[in-house]
This record gives C-alpha cells, sequence and structure tokens, in this order.
C-alpha cells in the first residue's frame, strides 16, 4: 500500500487538485487505493487493474 501512496503523493504533487477537484489521474489513482482500503488489501495486484489503472500506477510508481 505504501507504494500506491507514493505513487498517488507524486501525481498530486505535478498535478495539485484545484477547487477540491482532482485530476483525471489523481482521480483513478484515488479510487485504486479506495479500493485497496476497502477490500482490506495492502497490496495491488496489477492483474485486476484496468489498463489505465494499471499505466497510471506504473508510471506515477516510477515518476
Amino acid at each position: 500500500m505504501e507504494d500506491v501512496e507514493a505513487a498517488i503523493r507524486r501525481c498530486r504533487e505535478a498535478s495539485p487538485p484545484v477547487e477540491y477537484s482532482l485530476g483525471p489521474d489523481l482521480s483513478v489513482m484515488a479510487e485504486v487505493y479506495a479500493l485497496l482500503i476497502f477490500e482490506r488489501k495492502s497490496l495491488l495486484d496489477l492483474a485486476t487493474c484496468s489498463e489505465r489503472e494499471r499505466s497510471l500506477y506504473e508510471h506515477w510508481a516510477e515518476a
């Protein structure tokens, strides 16, 4: 989960919310994180992610 949190931080720093509205990348990453919490998981299974979620995670995890 820490790797997802770090990816979200990088995404948020690069494109901060405007007037409490998340940008498209940050919105998708937030949904992934929320699902991890809801399902009480500590690891992200990229095989269960959509192509968009996977590519955004990989982009922001490496940024």
